[in-house]
């Protein structure tokens, strides 16, 4: 029989820039949870009823699917960093993470670009690689699982409106 789900992962180290990289472990349910809601939260909070009246993401506001992307990656972060090293304040002393300094590191560009390719994107892609190893035999969720995988990858680089497909909520997770 084919093993399906891992147990016991270890946290691994992750180099996100030349002197900064993060202990993290593998996101849990509790931790997606979180994610998928402080990016609704965050598109809601952004576009206001534009996003609740939208009927696909093409009608949500580019500054509020941003909002919902970084807010996204920042609540996975803070669930997920366990540790990291490169991360000091103005004296240049090393500081233990916290949420704060969490959000307030991947508030910069460059850390959340290497954080969102490094960490985000891969588990995006397994999640749209069980979705596709979970479809039914008459075929039922192609559509959502093909668009998942395939805009898994390109969240920071926001794929054309017209592409994306229509869902029932904001959530950055899925595309379908």
């Amino acid at each position: 029989m084919q093993t399906v789900v891992r147990l016991g992962l270890e946290p691994y180290w992750l180099d996100l820039l030349p002197g900064l990289r993060v202990l993290v472990e593998a996101p849990g349910s509790v931790a997606w949870m979180i994610a998928r809601d402080a990016a609704w939260r965050a598109m809601r909070a952004a576009a206001g009823s534009d996003v609740e009246e939208a009927a696909d993401t093409a009608e949500v506001p580019d500054d509020a699917w941003a909002e919902g992307q970084v807010a996204f990656a920042i609540a996975l972060a803070q669930r997920s960093i366990k540790a990291w090293e490169g991360v000091g304040d103005a004296e240049g002393q090393p500081l233990d993470p916290t949420a704060e300094r969490i959000a307030q590191l991947l508030k910069q560009h460059g850390p959340y670009e290497a954080f969102h390719q490094k960490y985000v994107k891969p588990v995006l892609e397994r999640e749209a690689e069980k979705n596709v190893s979970s479809l039914s035999s008459n075929g039922a969720g192609k559509t959502r699982a093909r668009a998942t995988a395939g805009n898994a990858g390109s969240k920071t680089a926001r794929p054309a409106r017209a592409a994306r497909s229509k869902r029932t909520s904001p959530d950055p997770t899925s595309a379908g």
